[in-house]
């Protein structure tokens, strides 16, 4: 009995620790709406608006497919 009611404690826990993995995953954070870019080609992960020029292509990751951009007009808040 004790055997069985510590596994399942130990099951409890893995679960939760696996559901707090999941959330925090990038594929997780990207079904939340959010998207990965990268100026191309060198594939540098964009973090700021001030990192692209004009004429520069991106590669964006959303949570389903990847689309290529050229930008026009980069706008920054300084």
């Amino acid at each position: 009995q004790a055997i069985n009611t510590h596994l399942s404690l130990q099951r409890q826990r893995l679960g939760s620790a696996g559901g707090k993995l999941d959330a925090l995953s990038p594929l997780a954070t990207l079904q939340r709406g959010y998207s990965i870019t990268r100026l191309l080609p060198s594939r540098e992960l964009l973090h700021n608006a001030n990192q692209v020029q004009p004429g520069d292509q991106l590669e964006t990751r959303l949570a389903v497919g990847t689309f290529i951009s050229t930008v026009d007009n980069p706008v920054t808040d300084q």
